[in-house]
């Protein structure tokens, strides 16, 4: 169980592996560290608190904090994350010197906008390939991954306009702040579907 800590494992999965935990959480270290085919939660029930109070505070909020920046940096996930990161600002502008080089030769803005899109995909798409996920993209070919990317940018885009309206239209907040809100949320689905998915070789996923 993830919240009181009461977990069993076959002592080999944790043969040769460092582990750094902060606080008590050290399942998160195994779980994100560890290597291993099969993982169960069996399920019980809380009895009622009869006396004492939780140590939820806090404290042990930062902890958790602190470990999680500490198994992004130690997993190679921050320095991921801060590369992809980097190459979609990139993006943006090439997105953008595109539709104003197309525009002003005479193409109507749409059509501009459309192709400023797809090129600025295929440059985040080749340059994670060749920076963020070089290692993986060894062992994923070249066709499949990049209608992975596609597809799971497309989610992004849809996860971003969605919040700016709910965000804008049912909670009433500033246009601008929603919007800011739906990329934040947009490029961490994108990350997460580069990671998990559009890299991710059959051989990994079994």
């Amino acid at each position: 169980d993830r919240e009181s800590g009461f977990f069993a494992l076959r002592r080999k999965i944790v043969d040769g592996v460092e582990l750094k935990p902060v606080g008590y959480k050290i399942l998160l270290e195994i779980l994100i560290l560890c290597k291993y085919n099969e993982l169960r939660e069996v399920e019980y029930i809380f009895g009622e608190r009869t006396a004492g109070q939780s140590k939820l505070g806090p404290g042990v909020v930062f902890s958790y904090l602190k470990h999680m920046a500490s198994l992004l940096w130690r997993t190679g996930k921050l320095s991921k994350m801060i590369k992809f990161c980097s190459i979609g600002f990139t993006g943006a502008g090439v997105n953008l010197a595109v539709l104003y080089l197309l525009t002003n030769y005479g193409l109507h803005y749409m059509f501009s906008g459309l192709l400023a899109i797809e090129v600025s995909l295929l440059f985040n798409f080749f340059l994670n390939r060749w920076w963020t996920f070089r290692e993986e993209a060894a062992s994923t070919g070249l066709v499949k991954p990049i209608i992975k990317d596609h597809l799971t940018r497309i989610g992004g885009i849809l996860i971003n306009f969605a919040l700016l309206w709910a965000l804008t239209e049912l909670l009433g907040l500033y246009y601008i702040l929603s919007m800011i809100i739906g990329i934040a949320s947009a490029t961490l689905w994108n990350f997460v579907g580069n990671t998990r998915w559009v890299w991710r070789s059959r051989l990994d996923a079994s």
